[in-house]
């Protein structure tokens, strides 16, 4: 199984509620990966999640060092092959 990710126009809270915020990240570009932690990694070691540490007072990290310690297969530190 491969998985896909289109890191754009992100918002600080769920795009699903009906106040998401401020645009916080426009593009950061779209990510590949076989592992839900591999993408979610290499989107977090991309960008500034700060914003979204402060937002919901947790390391957003954390779900992805928790999905690893699950087993799910991937890393959390990945390697980003940039394509143009």
């Amino acid at each position: 199984m491969s998985y896909v990710s289109f890191a754009k126009d992100i918002t600080q809270y769920c795009d699903c509620l009906p106040g998401p915020g401020e645009v916080v990240i426009k593009d950061a570009g779209i990510f590949a990966s076989e592992s839900p932690v591999s993408i979610d990694g290499a989107f977090l070691k991309v960008i500034d999640y700060e914003v979204f540490n402060k937002a919901y007072n947790v390391d957003c990290m954390l779900q992805v060092q928790e999905a690893k310690k699950l087993a799910i297969e991937g890393e959390t530190e990945p390697k980003i092959h940039e394509l143009c």
